[in-house]
């Protein structure tokens, strides 16, 4: 047995049978790697990049335990199950979801592939442009957690108001996520000649990426929506 195989194992062993359960536990890596991304954005402000490298290491290894349960999820999923939903809405959740921890790990190797000093000037811009994007992930666990209820249930419909205001709220941080990406760019661009091309680059590229969990955090609350809205 590889390596590879005795972690795939060992983790497979602790993973619940129930999809739901399976479900949640995917939901946890997701949210501990965007906890983790949160940790090494501010390390790499510090200019900390021995430690913020280490924190990318660990990122890496919770979307690989995160896609082994989506993996388990997938191959043990019954071909007829009676379920307060779909089967495919819940395969749907579960691949918004791994989009977030997926965008995670990107943005943790694009910082990881350069030491790039980002100027203390766009430093308050960048912690604020983080805080919504976790904050969004934040209000979608919130929804994850109503919706773990609603299943329990069999789906009275108690609790499904709150899950669509919710929702708004995680649409609402990606639009300020996103705007404050917009004016991060215009900050970057006018540091053209101030910093050479590379560093402009490196730093557009985290930007935009770091963008891109807000946005799979709004895909994925917009599917819980629909589902709870059937």
């Amino acid at each position: 047995m590889t390596g590879q195989d005795h972690f795939r194992s060992g983790l497979l062993e602790t993973i619940p049978s129930s999809p739901y359960k399976m479900l949640e536990e995917h939901f946890k890596k997701v949210c501990r790697g965007v906890r983790k991304l949160d940790k090494m954005v501010k390390l790499y402000l510090e200019d900390n990049y021995s430690e913020a490298a280490s924190v990318s290491v660990e990122i890496s290894t919770l979307e690989h335990e995160a896609d082994e349960i989506k993996r388990a999820l997938r191959a043990n999923l019954p071909r007829k199950l009676f379920m307060p939903i779909a089967k495919e809405d819940l395969l749907a959740i579960l691949s918004s979801n791994e989009l977030i921890i997926d965008r995670c790990q990107d943005v943790a190797q694009i910082l990881d592939m350069r030491e790039t000093d980002i100027p203390i000037e766009l430093h308050a811009m960048v912690e604020e442009f983080l805080g919504h994007v976790i904050s969004a992930v934040d209000t979608l666990r919130e929804m994850m957690n109503l919706l773990e209820k609603l299943l329990e249930s069999t789906f009275a419909k108690t609790g499904t108001q709150e899950i669509l205001d919710l929702g708004h709220r995680v649409h609402e941080h990606e639009y300020k996520a996103d705007s404050i990406n917009k004016q991060l760019s215009k900050a970057i661009y006018a540091l053209e000649g101030k910093e050479s091309p590379m560093a402009l680059f490196h730093m557009m590229r985290f930007a935009d990426v770091l963008d891109s969990v807000a946005d799979h955090a709004e895909n994925a609350a917009l599917r819980l929506v629909l589902v709870v809205s059937k």
